[in-house]
Protein backbone atom coordinates (compact mmCIF):
# COMPACT_ATOMS: atom_id res chain seq x y z
CA UNK A 1 0.00 0.00 0.00
CA UNK A 2 1.42 3.13 0.87
CA UNK A 3 3.92 2.12 3.63
CA UNK A 4 7.28 1.94 2.48
CA UNK A 5 9.11 -1.38 2.04
CA UNK A 6 11.22 -0.64 4.72
CA UNK A 7 9.06 0.11 7.08
CA UNK A 8 6.79 -3.25 6.63
CA UNK A 9 7.92 -6.25 8.55
CA UNK A 10 9.75 -3.96 11.11
CA UNK A 11 7.95 -2.34 14.47
CA UNK A 12 4.90 -0.53 13.54
CA UNK A 13 5.28 3.13 14.05
CA UNK A 14 3.88 4.85 16.52
CA UNK A 15 1.46 7.78 16.15
CA UNK A 16 0.40 9.89 18.79
CA UNK A 17 -3.70 11.72 17.90
CA UNK A 18 -3.67 14.84 20.26
CA UNK A 19 -7.37 15.83 19.72
CA UNK A 20 -10.33 16.21 21.73
CA UNK A 21 -12.96 15.50 19.35
CA UNK A 22 -14.29 12.07 19.38
CA UNK A 23 -15.23 11.72 15.60
CA UNK A 24 -11.72 13.30 14.49
CA UNK A 25 -10.34 10.32 16.78
CA UNK A 26 -12.47 7.68 14.91
CA UNK A 27 -12.00 8.61 11.83
CA UNK A 28 -8.20 8.81 12.06
CA UNK A 29 -7.99 5.48 14.18
CA UNK A 30 -10.17 4.05 11.27
CA UNK A 31 -7.81 5.49 8.24
CA UNK A 32 -4.10 4.77 10.61
CA UNK A 33 -4.76 1.32 11.74
CA UNK A 34 -5.78 0.22 8.41
CA UNK A 35 -2.31 0.87 7.45
CA UNK A 36 -1.03 -1.10 10.30
CA UNK A 37 -0.41 1.96 12.13
CA UNK A 38 -0.23 2.00 16.01
CA UNK A 39 -2.36 4.82 17.07
CA UNK A 40 -2.79 6.39 20.24
CA UNK A 41 -5.05 9.03 21.65
CA UNK A 42 -4.51 11.90 24.02
CA UNK A 43 -6.61 14.61 24.76
CA UNK A 44 -5.83 18.03 25.59
CA UNK A 45 -5.73 17.91 29.06
CA UNK A 46 -3.56 14.48 29.06
CA UNK A 47 -0.61 15.52 26.61
CA UNK A 48 1.80 16.34 29.26
CA UNK A 49 1.22 12.11 30.51
CA UNK A 50 3.71 12.08 26.90
CA UNK A 51 6.82 13.06 29.14
CA UNK A 52 6.38 10.01 31.27
CA UNK A 53 6.20 7.52 28.69
CA UNK A 54 8.18 5.20 27.29
CA UNK A 55 8.14 4.40 24.12
CA UNK A 56 7.46 7.52 22.36
CA UNK A 57 5.63 8.38 19.21
CA UNK A 58 7.30 8.09 15.91
CA UNK A 59 4.72 11.17 14.90
CA UNK A 60 2.07 13.37 16.58
CA UNK A 61 -0.80 14.51 15.06
CA UNK A 62 -1.92 17.78 16.51
CA UNK A 63 -5.49 19.10 16.35
CA UNK A 64 -5.25 23.37 16.06
CA UNK A 65 -8.12 25.03 16.95
CA UNK A 66 -7.93 28.49 15.94
CA UNK A 67 -10.06 29.48 18.95
CA UNK A 68 -8.20 27.28 21.25
CA UNK A 69 -5.45 28.55 23.83
CA UNK A 70 -5.28 24.72 25.00
CA UNK A 71 -4.05 23.97 21.66
CA UNK A 72 -1.20 26.71 21.34
CA UNK A 73 -0.21 25.54 24.49
CA UNK A 74 0.11 21.98 23.73
CA UNK A 75 1.85 22.53 20.78
CA UNK A 76 4.73 24.75 23.11
CA UNK A 77 5.08 21.91 25.44
CA UNK A 78 5.55 19.73 23.05
CA UNK A 79 8.20 21.54 21.33
CA UNK A 80 10.20 22.89 24.79
CA UNK A 81 10.25 19.09 26.17
CA UNK A 82 13.27 16.70 25.54
CA UNK A 83 11.10 13.97 25.01
CA UNK A 84 9.18 15.20 22.34
CA UNK A 85 11.56 17.66 20.31
CA UNK A 86 12.81 15.65 17.83
CA UNK A 87 9.43 13.75 16.94
CA UNK A 88 7.93 14.97 13.91
CA UNK A 89 4.34 16.73 13.92
CA UNK A 90 1.29 17.00 11.45
CA UNK A 91 -0.67 19.87 12.28
CA UNK A 92 -4.53 19.39 11.60
CA UNK A 93 -6.50 22.00 10.24
CA UNK A 94 -4.31 25.24 11.21
CA UNK A 95 -5.42 28.63 10.36
CA UNK A 96 -2.73 30.16 7.93
CA UNK A 97 -2.24 32.96 11.01
CA UNK A 98 -1.28 30.42 13.19
CA UNK A 99 0.64 27.73 10.65
CA UNK A 100 3.01 30.58 10.27
CA UNK A 101 3.53 31.61 13.34
CA UNK A 102 4.11 27.73 14.63
CA UNK A 103 6.15 27.07 11.52
CA UNK A 104 8.93 29.94 12.38
CA UNK A 105 8.78 27.99 15.64
CA UNK A 106 9.67 24.62 14.13
CA UNK A 107 12.43 22.86 14.71
CA UNK A 108 12.09 19.10 12.86
CA UNK A 109 9.25 18.04 10.63
CA UNK A 110 6.16 20.00 10.56
CA UNK A 111 3.67 19.71 7.84
CA UNK A 112 -0.25 20.50 7.85
CA UNK A 113 -3.15 19.25 6.26
CA UNK A 114 -6.45 21.14 5.75
CA UNK A 115 -10.26 20.41 6.68
CA UNK A 116 -11.69 18.44 4.69
CA UNK A 117 -8.61 15.69 3.74
CA UNK A 118 -9.09 12.56 1.54
CA UNK A 119 -7.34 9.59 3.61
CA UNK A 120 -4.97 9.22 0.77
CA UNK A 121 -3.69 12.60 1.26
CA UNK A 122 -3.13 12.10 5.15
CA UNK A 123 -1.16 8.69 4.82
CA UNK A 124 1.15 10.32 2.24
CA UNK A 125 2.19 13.09 4.60
CA UNK A 126 2.38 10.78 7.50
CA UNK A 127 4.53 8.60 5.36
CA UNK A 128 6.42 11.48 4.39
CA UNK A 129 7.50 12.57 7.60
CA UNK A 130 8.28 9.12 8.95
CA UNK A 131 10.54 8.69 5.79
CA UNK A 132 12.13 11.96 6.72
CA UNK A 133 12.36 11.44 10.27
CA UNK A 134 14.03 7.58 9.99
CA UNK A 135 16.86 8.81 7.25
CA UNK A 136 17.74 11.75 9.31
CA UNK A 137 18.24 9.38 12.22
CA UNK A 138 20.37 7.37 10.04
CA UNK A 139 22.45 10.71 8.87
CA UNK A 140 22.96 11.10 12.24
CA UNK A 141 24.22 7.83 13.18
CA UNK A 142 26.33 7.62 10.13
CA UNK A 143 28.05 11.08 11.18
CA UNK A 144 28.59 10.01 15.09
CA UNK A 145 29.73 6.47 14.01
CA UNK A 146 33.12 8.64 12.88
CA UNK A 147 33.45 10.57 15.95
CA UNK A 148 32.93 7.75 18.26
CA UNK A 149 36.06 5.82 16.21
CA UNK A 150 37.75 9.09 16.18
CA UNK A 151 37.50 9.07 20.18
CA UNK A 152 38.21 5.86 20.28
CA UNK A 153 41.52 6.00 18.54
CA UNK A 154 42.22 9.13 20.95
CA UNK A 155 41.99 7.30 23.90
CA UNK A 156 43.44 4.48 22.59
CA UNK A 157 46.74 6.29 21.20
CA UNK A 158 46.52 7.98 24.60
CA UNK A 159 46.96 4.91 27.07
CA UNK A 160 49.25 3.61 24.20
CA UNK A 161 51.43 6.51 24.87
CA UNK A 162 51.16 6.29 28.61
CA UNK A 163 51.81 2.65 28.48
CA UNK A 164 55.35 3.71 26.26
CA UNK A 165 55.85 6.28 29.13
CA UNK A 166 55.62 3.67 32.01
CA UNK A 167 57.86 1.13 29.63
CA UNK A 168 60.52 3.38 29.63
CA UNK A 169 60.59 4.67 32.81
CA UNK A 170 60.97 0.76 33.87
CA UNK A 171 63.91 0.47 31.26
CA UNK A 172 65.89 3.39 32.63
CA UNK A 173 65.25 2.37 35.99
CA UNK A 174 67.19 -0.81 35.28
Amino acid sequence: MLMSSDRKGSAKSKILVADDLADNRLYLSAVLEEQGYEVRFLSFEQVSLVQQEDGLSDLILLNINAESERSHAIWQELKDACLTAQISVILLDPSERILQKLLADATVGVDYIRKPFRATELLIRVENLLTMQHLQRQLQDSQAQPEQEMRDRHTTEQALERSRLDFKSIEERT
